[in-house]
C-alpha cells in the first residue's frame, strides 16, 4: 500500500521519442514509466541532468519485466545515478537480460516493461528529484568494409551504435577511431580531447556474447581483437561513457600476418592508421642467432613515431635484449636475436597511436660466419639489412691479439657509419670486450687472453646497414 501511495501514475516511454522530463512533488515519491519492447531488441536508457534537493545519495533505476522481476537476471537494481555535475551529464544502462556486461543479447521478451525511478534508501533529507529520461534503439550504422572510414552520425543521449563486419575464423581484426566529439566532454579524458569510456567499444559474436573485453578508444588509440572463433557476421558495439551523445569516425582493419623466410627476401609492410602486423619465423636448433633488419621506414605524417617492434617467443614473452622502440631510430634499425632457444618467433609491429600510417621492410638473416687465421686478411661482406657477422679465432691463455679493420664501408646510406665489435671468450655467450669501429679507426688490441680456446668476434651495424671490410688478426 505504501508503494502505491508514493507511486506517480505511469507514463509511456517511446523508443527514439522525445525525452521525458520528470520531477517529484513530495518526499519519498517514486515515478514509473513503461515501454513496449520486442524480444532481442537493443535499447539504451539514460537519466540526464539528474537533480536532488536535500542530499547527494544515488537514485536507483529499476527496469522490471511484466511479472515484476528485474530485467537483469539476479539483480536487485538495474543501475544507479548520482546527482549530475551539470544538466548535460547523464548516467545510462543497456537493457539486456543478463547482468554480465559481456552479454548483449537484448530484451528477453516481447512485452510491456516498467521503468521505476526510486528515491534513495535512507534518504529522508531528500525532498525532491528531477531530470530527463531518454530511451533509444541502438543505431545500426551499417556494415564495415576493410580499410574504409565509417562515420557514426550524432547519437542521442544514452544511445549506442552498432557496426557489422564479416569476420573470417582464426583471423584477427582491429579498429581505429578518429574525429571523436562528445557532449559533454568527460573530465577524466586526455587533456583537450573527448573520449569514449573504458566500457566503450567491444565486439560481440552472433549469439550476443562478448568476444572481446571492452576498451577505451580515443583519437590516439586503436585496438586489436582476439582471433575470430568462426567465419560469421560480428557486431562492434559502441557505448558512449555515461550516456554522452556525439559522433566519431571508425576504420576496420585486418591484422597483417604471415611467415618470413630466414635468409629469404625482405617482406614489405604497408600499415594503415592503427594497423598491427605479425610475421613469424622458426629457430630449429637452440643457440642459433638471427639478425632482423628494419629498413625503408616511412611515416605519415612525416616525423611521427611509426611503431613499436618486438621479437616475441611463442608464449608471448619478449626476447631479452631486443630493443622494442623503432620510433626513436629514424628510417632504419635492427634487432639482434642472439643464442635463441628453439622456438617459433614472431615479429610484432604495433603502432604508437592511430594517427600515423607507415611502411617498412622486414628482413631476417642468419649470421655470416668464418674463421680468422693469423696474419691473413679476411674479406668480410654483410649484404643483408640487419645481418651480423661472427668470425672465430683460436687463442692461448696469456697471448696478445690485435685486430686490424680496414676498408670499412656501409650502405646504402650513409656509407661511412661505424660498426660495433664484440668479443666472447671460449664457452661463454656474454661479451668480454666491446668497441666501436669507424672507417678512420680500426685497430683493436686483445691483451692477455684469459683462456685457451675458440674466441668469437661479433660484427654488428647498430642501424642494420650492410657493410664491407677487411679484418686481419695478428699477434703482438
Amino acid at each position: 500500500m505504501a508503494l502505491t501511495a508514493n507511486l506517480r501514475s505511469a507514463l509511456e516511454l517511446v523508443p527514439d521519442g522525445a525525452e521525458r522530463v520528470f520531477a517529484t512533488t513530495f518526499q519519498g515519491q517514486a515515478i514509473r514509466y513503461y515501454f513496449t519492447g520486442v524480444a532481442g531488441q537493443h535499447l539504451g536508457l539514460a537519466l540526464q541532468g539528474h537533480t536532488q534537493t536535500g542530499g547527494s545519495h544515488t537514485t536507483g533505476i529499476d527496469i522490471r519485466r511484466p511479472d515484476w522481476n528485474h530485467l537483469l537476471d539476479g539483480a536487485t537494481s538495474s543501475f544507479a545515478c548520482a546527482p549530475a555535475p551539470s544538466a548535460a551529464h547523464s548516467c545510462a544502462a543497456n537493457l539486456n537480460r543478463s547482468s554480465n556486461t559481456a552479454t548483449h543479447s537484448g530484451l528477453p521478451l516481447t512485452a510491456t516493461y516498467s521503468v521505476l525511478i526510486k528515491a534513495p534508501v535512507n534518504s529522508s533529507s531528500i525532498t525532491s528529484m528531477g531530470g530527463k529520461l531518454w530511451l533509444s534503439n541502438d543505431l545500426v550504422v551499417g556494415t564495415m568494409a576493410l580499410d574504409t572510414d565509417v562515420n557514426i552520425p550524432p547519437l542521442r543521449v544514452g544511445q549506442n551504435a552498432r557496426l557489422l563486419f564479416s569476420g573470417t575464423g582464426g583471423q584477427r581484426y582491429g579498429l581505429s577511431i578518429s574525429n571523436v566529439s562528445l557532449t559533454p566532454v568527460e573530465p577524466n579524458g586526455p587533456a583537450g580531447t573527448s573520449i569514449w569510456s573504458s566500457a566503450g567499444v567491444m565486439v560481440t559474436v552472433p549469439n550476443g556474447g562478448g568476444l572481446s573485453g571492452a576498451t577505451e578508444l580515443n583519437n590516439v588509440r586503436s585496438y586489436e581483437w582476439p582471433p575470430m572463433p568462426a567465419t560469421d557476421l560480428y557486431t562492434v558495439l559502441v557505448d558512449p561513457l555515461n550516456g554522452s551523445s556525439g559522433t566519431a569516425q571508425m576504420r576496420l582493419w585486418q591484422t597483417l600476418s604471415g611467415v618470413i623466410s630466414v635468409d629469404g627476401p625482405s617482406v614489405p609492410l604497408t600499415l594503415i592508421k592503427g594497423q598491427v602486423a605479425r610475421y613469424s619465423f622458426a629457430v630449429s636448433n637452440a643457440g642459433q642467432n638471427r639478425g632482423i633488419g628494419i629498413s625503408n621506414v616511412a611515416v605519415t605524417p612525416a616525423g611521427a613515431t611509426p611503431a613499436t617492434i618486438s621479437l616475441l617467443r611463442s608464449n608471448g614473452t619478449s626476447v631479452t635484449g631486443v630493443g622494442p622502440n623503432l620510433g626513436l631510430l629514424g628510417t632504419a634499425y635492427m634487432l639482434n636475436g642472439s643464442n635463441l632457444p628453439a622456438d617459433t618467433y614472431t615479429l610484432e609491429v604495433v603502432p604508437q597511436n592511430n594517427s600515423t600510417s607507415s611502411s617498412l621492410d622486414l628482413t631476417v638473416s642468419t649470421d655470416v660466419v668464418g674463421e680468422l687465421v693469423l696474419n691473413t686478411a679476411y674479406p668480410l661482406s654483410v649484404n643483408r639489412r640487419g645481418q651480423d657477422a661472427r668470425l672465430t679465432f683460436s687463442g692461448t691463455a696469456g697471448q696478445n691479439r690485435r685486430l686490424t679493420v680496414t676498408g670499412l664501408t656501409t650502405g646504402p646510406s650513409p656509407t661511412n657509419a661505424a660498426i660495433d665489435v664484440k668479443v666472447t671468450q671460449p664457452n661463454e655467450t656474454t661479451q668480454s670486450y666491446s668497441a666501436s669501429v669507424n672507417p678512420s679507426s680500426g685497430i683493436l688490441n686483445f691483451a692477455n687472453l684469459p683462456a685457451t680456446g675458440t674466441y668469437t668476434i661479433w660484427f654488428d651495424q647498430p642501424t642494420g646497414l650492410t657493410f664491407n671490410l677487411s679484418a686481419t688478426l695478428t699477434q703482438y
